[in-house]
C-alpha cells in the first residue's frame, strides 16, 4: 500500500495527469505488483528484471546496458531493489518521454483501469 501511494504521489509531483497516473501504476502492478525487491525469471537472453519496476539487466548488441551496468542509469542491481523512489522516479520520466510500452506490464492496459482490477484494493 505505501508503495503504490507513493507512486501516485510522485506522479502528482512531476505533473503527471490522473489517468497517466493510473497507467503507471497499472503498469508497476503488471510488473510487479508493487514489490520493491521483485526479481523476475529470467528472460530467454539470461537477462533479469528487477525491482518495483523491473528494470532489465540486459545490454544492447554493443554491450551497452539498458538499464542496469556502468554508465547506465542504474549502478547496480542493489540500487534497484534498495531505491525503489528513484525507480518510480525514472519510470515516470520514460512514461512522459513516450515509452511506457517498453514494459511488458502495460499491455493489456484499457483506460479506464476498471475499479474491480486488484490494484485498487492498495489505495488507502
Amino acid at each position: 500500500q505505501k508503495a503504490f501511494h507513493s507512486t501516485r504521489v510522485l506522479c502528482d509531483e512531476l505533473g503527471v495527469s490522473y489517468p497517466v497516473k493510473d497507467e503507471i501504476c497499472y503498469t508497476i502492478w503488471g510488473e510487479s505488483e508493487f514489490h520493491i525487491g521483485a526479481i523476475g525469471k529470467p528472460n530467454k537472453n539470461g537477462s533479469r528484471d528487477y525491482g518495483i519496476c523491473q528494470f532489465n539487466n540486459g545490454t544492447n548488441a554493443k554491450g551497452i546496458p539498458f538499464w542496469i551496468g556502468k554508465g547506465a542509469t542504474f549502478k547496480d542491481v542493489d540500487e534497484v531493489l534498495n531505491n525503489p523512489e528513484k525507480c518510480i522516479r525514472v519510470m515516470i520520466q520514460t512514461v512522459k518521454a513516450g515509452h511506457i510500452g517498453w514494459w511488458y506490464g502495460h499491455k493489456g492496459y484499457a483506460h479506464p483501469v476498471p475499479k474491480t482490477h486488484p490494484m485498487w484494493k492498495l489505495k488507502v
